[in-house]
């Protein structure tokens, strides 16, 4: 890679997406508003056509205790470390199907996926 190359628009673009969205799967636990855990509630039972009670309170309670201590933190304190975690995993794969409107995610997550759709630099309000 050439010193001219290595400033082209195009390869920078293609390298600040692809890091973007590998962040970003990872991250939409923490980018629900939830603030309010009725409100929350409700958007999981709406969003999500068909899904039980049970199982919405359930994931419910994973992105309020997931937010406060961390992912990591919470799979130690259901104490699902050891070799039988397929409990972990198939919450986990639960909470990435949850459906969320896109009004659902913080105004900041927002303004970074058009910012970076844009390719335009970042301006929060809130920090200038």
């Amino acid at each position: 890679m050439t010193f001219k190359n290595l400033f082209n628009l195009d390869i920078s673009k293609s390298i600040i997406n692809h890091f973007w969205q590998y962040i970003e799967k990872d991250m939409d636990i923490y980018s629900i508003d939830s603030k309010s855990p009725s409100s929350l509630l409700e958007t999981i039972i709406n969003s999500n056509k068909g899904i039980k009670h049970t199982k919405a309170l359930k994931l419910l309670s994973v992105i309020i205790i997931g937010q406060e201590v961390g992912l990591r933190t919470l799979r130690n304190i259901l104490n699902l470390n050891g070799k039988k975690n397929d409990y972990w995993y198939r919450l986990i794969k639960e909470l990435k199907d949850l459906n969320f409107p896109k009004d659902c995610k913080y105004q900041s997550i927002t303004e970074i996926n058009k910012s970076i759709r844009n390719f335009m630099p970042l301006k929060l309000k809130y920090y200038q």
